[in-house]
């Protein structure tokens, strides 16, 4: 499992999932971006480097389903049970 925030560019992002995926094909990449505009929606859409993607503003806020959402993803991924 491969983890990324979004703060590093388009470029970086996909490099370093392309050679996750090389290294191990059955690798799962999540992408946590700060801030999900229109345009940024559809490149994540269309980009087969990424697994699940999630928005940190909506991890972060209070009461966030999201929070529990992104966390089952990550425990799933680890072959863990989240509480």
């Amino acid at each position: 499992m491969l983890i990324l925030l979004g703060h590093l560019n388009a470029m970086a992002q996909q490099k370093s999932f392309e050679q996750s995926l090389r290294s191990n094909s059955s690798v799962k990449t999540i992408f946590v971006a700060s801030c999900i505009t229109a345009e940024v929606h559809t490149r994540i859409q269309t980009d087969p480097t990424i697994s699940t993607y999630f928005n940190l503003t909506e991890i972060l806020s209070e009461d966030s389903i999201k929070y529990d959402q992104f966390m089952q993803e990550v425990f799933s991924s680890l072959g863990v049970q989240s509480r």
